[in-house]
């Protein structure tokens, strides 16, 4: 699945603004010193300001905690609220902010999730840490040899409750002519065809109805989920790729089909969704995987919503 956002930090670490991606970079330790000189200052919000001579460039990725938080310990698996500001190293000037929006970005601390040098970071830190980081923006022309820089300013606002590991709830008796969906040893989901009749508008099928939280529009969810196409294709996986993902549950972040379909829905519940291509990915398709005029088959296990 393919997320927009308008400030998000995503796993393979690129950093998105106004649906524009600035790099995708990988963080090293070396050079930390040269954030020493950055001064940060936090208003009664929370919001940080920064001070720094400019023009300011790193040669290289780096990063360093201006201060470890005195809250509770952050491990590995904790889903956390991050705010953060984007400011130019050339100019000081603020690029963006999740202070604008009210919301922080949540993140689940694994590895693989975010940048290594972070997720090192935040493992040894505690609700509140503050840390820096500073990179240069590899997609501008160099100035004697020279990339411009960025720096990014977080904090860890919050540490969530942590996802289910998986549905539970109460079985439910899908209806008939639907795709049949079968567990493997390992929890994940397998979907079968036989017998299976092509609706023509969305169909949203819980497999099991969890008792906890409803999912509503504009919340954060912590799902994982299988897609196949409905000649049984997989295109797409969380349980392969061996950790749950995060989504905002929002039009024009997700296809329309996953914001209708588990809008309404409770946390601990897996739901199947077969989704027609004008809720999909329509006349266009995505990518090799998944050609025009695609319905599309989900089984989503919904583990948080926040």
């Amino acid at each position: 699945m393919n997320t927009k956002a308008i400030i998000a930090i995503v796993a393979v670490a690129a950093i998105v603004i106004g649906g524009g991606v600035i790099g995708a970079v990988t963080l090293g330790a070396a050079g930390g010193n040269a954030l020493n000189s950055i001064d940060w200052e936090t208003a009664d919000n929370g919001r940080p300001t920064l001070t720094f001579d400019v023009p300011f460039s790193v040669e290289e990725e780096v990063v360093r905690v201006v201060s470890r938080g005195d809250g509770d310990d952050i491990s590995q698996g904790d889903s956390l609220v991050l705010d953060y500001t984007l400011v130019s190293g050339q100019d000081a000037s603020e690029l963006g902010s999740t202070y604008d929006f009210g919301q922080g970005e949540i993140l689940v601390v694994e590895p693989g999730n975010t940048w290594e040098v972070l997720y090192d970071a935040l493992v040894d830190s505690r609700q509140g840490a503050q840390i820096l980081v500073a990179y240069p923006d590899q997609t501008q022309v160099p100035v004697a040899g020279v990339y411009p820089s960025f720096v990014l300013a977080i904090t860890v606002t919050d540490i969530l409750p942590a996802p289910l590991d998986g549905p539970s709830g109460t079985p439910v008796e899908p209806e008939a002519g639907l795709p049949t969906v079968t567990e493997g040893a390992d929890g994940a989901p397998s979907v079968s065809f036989e017998s299976a009749v092509l609706p023509d508008s969305l169909v949203v099928q819980p497999l099991v109805v969890g008792e906890g939280a409803t999912v509503a529009e504009g919340n954060t969810v912590v799902v994982n989920y299988e897609g196949v196409l409905w000649n049984g294709a997989r295109f797409d996986s969380s349980f392969a790729n061996g950790q749950p993902a995060t989504f905002q549950l929002l039009q024009g972040a997700l296809i329309d089909g996953w914001v209708q379909g588990l809008a309404g829905q409770t946390v601990g519940s897996r739901v199947m969704l077969v989704i027609p291509p004008e809720l999909g990915y329509g006349d266009s398709g995505a990518g090799e995987s998944i050609p025009p005029g695609a319905t599309l088959v989900f089984v989503v296990d919904i583990l948080a919503a926040y």
